[in-house]
Formats: structure tokens, sequence, C-alpha cells
């Protein structure tokens, strides 16, 4: 690497750092826009399908960035990537039979599933009763906001709410049957799709040291009867399929029983995107969902969080 003589170190470090961005850059372009593909035996052909394939490659990181900005919708799934936006494309333009609806539907079901993956991959399983004995309880008042908690262990997490969340996770193990609510609480809607309603989430915090960027909305299915809307925990009230955007309402968990199907512990506590960062997963469905093959994703109860939410063991 070449510098001008008395570059400051800092300077001449962040040069050679860069170059590792610049290579993710380059194998981007050549597995989605096909830099490298090409025969050229002239200059011109070759500029020509060189700047082709860099405009569309930097159509595609554009688009990314702007999903990313608007937080991308739900905090369930992953953000897409480059490699997903080029794919879903590619498959709207082309695939037969199928239409966009179904394309997406299917797209929403790999990002959660690779959510989940991300959350098995960071977490750590374990007995010991440090890291599974916790006892989480919000306050009474609603004036009351979240604040930092004494102790990563055993400790009483203070948090915004106005009803009283008391979860005994030692005593909680996979196959269990939980009851579950909460409160609803007034927001708005920001905007529909033909497959969710995103609102405005009343509770958690936008975490400031989070790399998800996390732009404070909630997306809850809106189709009525899909896989989604029978397994999401939290509705709407009005329900989702009769709001519009700029419209108000509730949103909460109407008491329902649920069966846990995952659980799964974060230590360092999980990077989110909101706060309080959650140590805690329980990965539950309904108990009247049948999912004989395991198959089914289910819906994430987060510990602690800042949502009024009451669970207890049946």
């Amino acid at each position: 690497m070449h510098s001008a003589l008395g570059a400051p170190l800092a300077e001449i470090a962040r040069a050679a750092g860069a170059r590792w961005a610049i290579e993710e850059c380059f194998q981007a372009a050549k597995n989605e826009a096909g830099l490298d593909q090409y025969q050229a035996r002239h200059y011109r052909a070759w500029y020509r399908h060189i700047t082709l394939a860099l405009t569309a490659a930097a159509h595609l990181t554009v688009a990314t960035g702007q999903h990313r900005r608007k937080g991308g919708g739900n905090r369930d799934l992953i953000r897409l990537s480059v490699n997903a936006i080029s794919r879903l494309r590619a498959e709207v333009v082309h695939t037969v039979g199928h239409g966009a609806g179904h394309i997406l539907h299917w797209s929403r079901w790999r990002r959660r599933h690779q959510h989940r993956a991300r959350l098995s991959h960071s977490r750590r399983r374990s007995h010991d009763p440090r890291t599974c004995g916790c006892v989480i309880q919000a306050p009474r008042s609603p004036a009351r906001s979240c604040s930092t908690p004494t102790a990563r262990y055993g400790a009483v997490h203070t948090c915004r709410g106005a009803t009283e969340v008391i979860m005994n996770v030692e005593t909680v193990k996979v196959g269990d049957t939980l009851r579950v609510s909460c409160a609803f609480t007034p927001t708005r809607v920001v905007k529909i799709s033909d497959w969710d309603v995103t609102i405005v989430w009343p509770w958690e915090q936008i975490d400031p040291d989070s790399e998800i960027q996390w732009n404070g909305q909630y997306a809850i299915p809106r189709k009525q009867g899909s896989f989604e809307s029978r397994i999401s925990l939290f509705q709407t009230d009005p329900a989702p399929w009769t709001l519009s955007a700029g419209d108000s309402c509730g949103v909460g968990i109407r008491e329902q029983l649920v069966r846990v199907i995952d659980i799964g512990y974060c230590d360092p506590p999980q990077d989110v995107g909101w706060l309080p960062r959650p140590h805690t997963m329980l990965i539950v469905l309904p108990v009247d969902y049948e999912d004989p093959q395991g198959l089914a994703e289910g819906d994430t109860i987060s510990i602690p969080s800042a949502a009024p939410v009451r669970v207890e063991l049946v």
C-alpha cells in the first residue's frame, strides 16, 4: 500500500482495513451481477460488460440500504441482503406458475427460519441454575421507565410497562404448556402490505449500540387464516385485515395456551435491535396447532421484555 509521507498510522490502518470491504463488494458483484461472466476480446466490449454489471450491483446495494434504513418491517425476520434481493427479483420476473405473493411468502418463511438459526447459533444451552433460574419482574406503575438490571442472573429487572410480569425460567422445559397474555396498548398503523400490518411498537426502546438498526416498528401477519397469523402471539384490535395505514389500534396478546417447542439461552444477551436485550428465548406454538412433523417455526417470547407480557406455567 502506498501513502503520502507522514500519513498518520490510523489513516494507514483504515485504508488497509478497507481491503476486505472492497473484496466483498467485488465478490458480491461477481455472484449477483455476473461481473466475471464475460468472454470479450476487445476493450470496448469488456468496458460495456463491466459497466452494466457494476451498475446492477450498485442498484442491488442501494435497494438493500433502503430496506435496512426502513428497519425491514419485522423484528423476527433477518434483514434482506443483496443476495436475497437479487434472488427475489429474479424469481418474480422469471418464475412461472407462482404469483409475487407466493414468492414473498416463502421469502418471509426463509428469513424467519434464518432468524431462528442465528439465535440458535449464538445461544448457550445450559442447565446451570445461574443461567436458567432468573426472575423478571416489571413495575406496577406505568410512569417508571426502563432501568439497568442490577445483576445478570437472578436479578429483578425493572422495565416500562403497567402490568406485573413474573417468569421463573428454571421451571420451564420443552413440551410445557404456558398461559400467555398481554394487555392491549394503543398504537398506530404505519403501513399495510398484502401480508403484514406494520405498527409502531409501543414498548421496547431502540438499542443505540445495536448492529441491527431496528426502526421501532413491528409487522403483524395480516392475511386471515394464514400460517403466520395462526402462530403469531401479538394481534391487533381491531383485526389486522380491517386496518389501513394511519389507523389507530391496540396491540397485545389475547389470553391463550401455548406449548414450548424450544428454549434458547444467550450469554451475553442477544443483540436484537431493542432494549432490554433478551437472555432467554421461549419458542412457542398454540396448543391446538397440529405439527406432527415438527416443522413449524413458532413465535418467540423474549425474556426480559419491556412489553407487559404475563406468562405462567399451567
